[in-house]
């Protein structure tokens, strides 16, 4: 069933690569046409339910499932230009993909540092778990009771794990949007070299202390919704929880925020080489001078990755539960839950790369409209990406112009250094 899981990730990527446009239609229009029929069956079987409480909890996915449904469809249909924006980046995406395949081998390593730090802070906690003052419970049975410093110890070893995993994350991004935007900010793709070692000698050389900082706001925000998540607990057993509730809620919301700037901040340092908060800022200047298409990419696109990963997901579900369905075996839960986080996991590594690349490729297609206009000043964009510009044209002739003279010569090392080789 691992196996398994691979192959359909492997023809995931192979279909993304080759069949773009096709793949990504009809996983919008699969996508809609199931959830529309979801719903009609929650609210169908809620018609026909005799238990109040199974009518109670029918309601409530009918109604969340019907306005998923209908965010969709008018996605589809009011923001449909937008949308052939999106599969024009996802098909940049799989080009630069497929141009760097070693890119898809990043989350490998992300996910061997996790397991490193797991090693580690279960051998503290059970250094500091065998600290203390020993003390006799009763004849035979002793008990470590833990002091003020063992405590404190073990608080601090907890919020650095904790601080430990953002920071892979982080690394994660920087590396990915550095060998991302090296490839779309060179001319002739063919002289680049090797950009993923290029963009890891940058991060470990220049900015550690950029991904450490970014990696720092994310662990406040995560123990403040900690502290918000047991003061709420607290108050629903006294039952006055309703305004830590709304509170709780508005913090998921500015949580998520935090988290999107912090990866565009990453994206951005590793094109230009800036601090944190000055490339989060222009991040955000660009995202907010292209709102739609923001509103398109981060809706529509995040869809897509998310019922890849769903289908993959119950694909091999499925497949295994027909696999094992033998006599004499007792139970399949066991081996098809394992084989489901396996196909997950697999399915995350190669998607969350695909995520940064969809928004390393954006912002680089929006400061590449910001800083050219095609003529005087050429883009860096293909010609599918072109379309979307105002002066596509103009800029569609001048690219052919451009084909049909002599090639110059351009150092081949020009975007080897902290900022890109463009004029940015």
């Amino acid at each position: 069933m691992a196996l398994i899981s691979f192959a359909l990730v492997c023809l995931t990527v192979m279909l993304m690569r080759y069949n773009t446009e096709p793949f990504i239609w009809s996983i919008l229009v699969g996508g809609a046409v199931a959830m529309t029929l979801g719903c009609v069956a929650i609210w169908v079987l809620r018609s026909t339910a005799t238990k109040r409480e199974e009518r109670d909890m029918l309601m409530s996915l009918g109604i969340f499932f019907t306005v998923l449904t209908v965010i969709l469809l008018l996605c589809l249909l009011v923001m449909f230009k937008r949308i052939k924006l999106v599969v024009s980046l996802f098909k940049e995406a799989s080009k630069a993909i497929g141009a760097i395949p070693h890119i898809l081998l990043e989350p490998v390593a992300t996910i061997a540092a996790f397991f490193i730090s797991f090693v580690v802070i279960v051998y503290g906690g059970i250094l500091i778990g065998s600290a203390g003052n020993l003390q006799m419970i009763h004849e035979g049975l002793y008990e470590y009771v833990p002091n003020k410093a063992v405590i404190f110890t073990g608080v601090i070893f907890t919020v650095g794990w904790i601080w430990m995993l953002y920071f892979f994350v982080g690394c994660q991004n920087m590396i990915v949007g550095g060998t991302i935007s090296s490839w779309y900010f060179i001319r002739d793709k063919s002289r680049l070299a090797s950009p993923i070692l290029y963009a890891t000698h940058n991060l470990l050389r220049y900015h550690l202390g950029t991904v450490a900082f970014g990696s720092f706001i994310m662990l406040i925000m995560q123990l403040i919704r900690m502290l918000i998540e047991s003061l709420k607990r607290a108050a629903r057993e006294n039952g006055c929880g309703l305004c830590l509730i709304c509170c709780s809620c508005i913090f998921n919301i500015l949580e998520e925020f935090v988290r999107y700037f912090s990866k565009l901040a990453f994206i951005v340092t590793s094109m230009h080489g800036v601090p944190f908060c000055k490339g989060g800022k222009n991040a955000m200047r660009l995202i907010v001078d292209n709102g739609l298409a923001t509103i398109a990419l981060n809706s529509v696109g995040s869809f897509i990755l998310f019922f890849i990963n769903l289908t993959i997901m119950l694909t091999t579900m499925l497949i295994g539960y027909y696999m094992m369905d033998k006599p004499g075996l007792h139970s399949v839960w066991g081996p098809l839950v394992v084989s489901t986080l396996i196909a997950f996991f697999m399915a995350y590594c190669v998607l969350s790369v695909y995520d940064t690349t969809l928004d390393t490729i954006f912002l680089c297609f929006c400061e590449d409209c910001e800083i050219n206009d095609g003529l005087s000043r050429p883009y860096y964009m293909s010609a599918e990406l072109m379309i979307f510009v105002e002066n596509s044209k103009k800029a569609l002739e001048q690219l052919e112009a451009n084909k049909t003279q002599p090639k110059t010569e351009e150092p081949r090392d020009a975007w080897n250094s902290t900022t890109p080789a463009h004029p940015a």
